[in-house]
């Protein structure tokens, strides 16, 4: 992230920037054959020979050893059809306090995802500065947030981390619009406009990575990876609207 607006400064053409990004995804492309399958996902799929391959290159990779009990007791588990208990996405609003949890989360994704991304798209757009390295400046400032986010999960936990950061990324934003209406004459400072884009960054980095956490954490065992699914895919469909809100938002200020 931080490289990208460098390297576009410097190359000044998009078809030839593509190129030169999309070459760096070959490395994956050719050695991702490399990348094990998940020991549970095979284990689950009725496939314990394969599974008990993968825990012994796992292990042998960590210096330790797979247990012949470990091995006899993937091998001699029965999997059958009527004990199997198929989750799916409403599973998450089965009960009352899952539903709440899960219509909170899902408000968070989208707020924090349309935050994000509307930064990313308009960072040096109203600082007045250079705006390749005003993409620079708050690309690099996600770095620090995320040991920073870290810290306060911590000490904070996740519940007040999360709060906090969302209200701070939305005081920001109110002062960003405030300095669009030329209510404050000092605002309009250039170098206002990069602090403001640059600490706006890292507190909406902070409330992703809260996000991220307590949507691992909060749901049980058996429903977080639906939980985690239902969380990215609502975040997806908040990245793919933001463009459009800020397309928007820029034909009435206009």
């Amino acid at each position: 992230m931080c490289l990208m607006p460098l390297l576009y400064w410097w190359l000044r053409d998009w078809k030839t920037f593509l190129i030169v990004t999309t070459v760096t995804q070959l490395p994956y492309l050719i050695f991702s054959w490399k990348i094990i399958e998940s020991p549970e996902w095979l284990w689950v799929n009725k496939k314990p020979k394969k599974c008990i391959r993968q825990l012994r290159h796992i292990a042998r990779v960590n210096n330790a050893s797979l247990e012949k009990d470990t091995e006899n007791k993937i091998l001699s588990e029965s999997h059958t059809t009527g004990n199997e208990e198929a989750l799916g996405p409403l599973e998450l609003f089965s009960s009352r306090r899952l539903a709440i949890n899960t219509f909170l989360q899902l408000c968070l994704w989208v707020s924090v995802t349309v935050s994000y991304i509307v930064s990313l798209l308009s960072s040096g757009e109203k600082s007045d500065g250079n705006p390749f390295l005003e993409f620079t400046w708050q690309a690099l400032i996600e770095v620090p947030a995320h040991f920073s986010a870290a810290w306060l999960v911590e000490q904070l936990g996740r519940r007040y981390t999360s709060a906090a950061s969302s209200g701070f990324t939305c005081i920001l934003w109110m002062i960003l619009g405030l300095r669009e209406l030329d209510v404050f004459s000092w605002l309009n400072q250039g170098y206002i406009g990069t602090i403001i884009g640059i600490v706006n960054r890292f507190s909406i980095t902070i409330a992703y990575y809260t996000i991220n956490l307590l949507n691992m954490e909060l749901y049980p065992t058996r429903l977080r990876q639906s939980g985690m699914s239902l969380g990215n895919i609502v975040s997806g469909g908040a990245a793919a609207v933001a463009p459009y809100i800020l397309y928007v938002v820029c034909k009435l200020s206009s």
